[in-house]
């Protein structure tokens, strides 16, 4: 094992690595904030990704994205009042 000085608050610590910078305490602080950074980016993306098919689709159709939830909706409250009816 080798000792090694942490970068953030100089704590000594052992690790078999020779390229370590941080305490493992101050490593997972250090690697937290990227992580949630990269999947609250890849969250926007995804939904971005998803608006624009919703809107494709809804002028594909002539009809206003609000539309298409107020349809979609009333035709599932009508669908499903017919599975109820049958059970």
């Amino acid at each position: 094992m080798l000792t090694f000085s942490c970068q953030l608050y100089g704590n000594e610590f052992e690790t078999a690595s020779n390229q370590a910078k941080y305490c493992p305490d101050c490593r997972k602080k250090q690697e937290i904030p990227p992580k949630i950074a990269c999947q609250r980016k890849l969250q926007q993306i995804i939904l971005c990704m998803y608006r624009e098919k919703l809107k494709s689709y809804a002028e594909s159709h002539g009809l206003s994205v609000n539309k298409l939830f107020l349809t979609a909706l009333q035709e599932y409250r009508t669908n499903h009042k017919e599975d109820n009816s049958n059970g």
